[in-house]
């Protein structure tokens, strides 16, 4: 959390939730939208709650979630369909992402697992891979389970993962293979 806040140089932290203006529907209200803000939680008691987080930050997810919110047409697989579908992300991913890259990172994933039941893989090196693989997949599955469609953000959910999964099964086969 202090992480988190330092990245924003602590800006509007800690704010209470009843001051906060929302465009999603999910947090703002029913009647909240780009031009019309609201606040779900303003005249409830969680409204008294301070929020720990930067505020700009927590309007970003606010404006994400409002973008999934508005449903579009998508297109995969030779099938358009409005709004989408819950393995979209798995499929493009798998679609844009190089094949050497793919195949570094099940080499790289097959190593590890094997290392891990013969138990030749450090406890810092399982730790390093949750480190990177917990938040991509928390990310991947939260916009994937939302079942929106974000086509401005899909790149960059796509570089994120292509990051968390290929570079370090990459690094991991790499290590095992020079090291061995």
């Amino acid at each position: 959390m202090v992480v988190l806040n330092a990245g924003y140089l602590f800006e509007d932290s800690f704010v209470l939730v009843r001051d906060y203006e929302f465009c999603s529907k999910f947090l703002g209200g029913e009647q909240s939208s780009l031009s019309v803000h609201g606040n779900r939680f303003g005249e409830s008691s969680l409204g008294r709650v301070p929020v720990p987080v930067p505020k700009n930050f927590l309007l970003g997810i606010d404006f994400l979630r409002y973008e999934v919110e508005q449903k579009r047409w998508s297109f995969l697989m030779g099938e358009w369909k409005f709004g989408s579908w819950p393995h979209y992300y798995i499929m493009t991913t798998l679609f844009k992402t190089p094949e050497p890259t793919l195949l570094a990172a099940f080499i790289g994933l097959g190593v590890l697992v094997v290392g891990i039941r013969r138990r030749m893989v450090e406890p810092k090196v399982i730790s390093m891979f949750l480190f990177l693989i917990i938040p991509a997949a928390v990310c991947f599955a939260s916009v994937s389970l939302q079942g929106g469609f974000v086509p401005a953000r899909s790149s960059v959910l796509h570089q994120l993962l292509q990051y968390a999964f290929g570079r370090t099964g990459e690094r991991l086969a790499a290590a095992w293979l020079f090291e061995y």
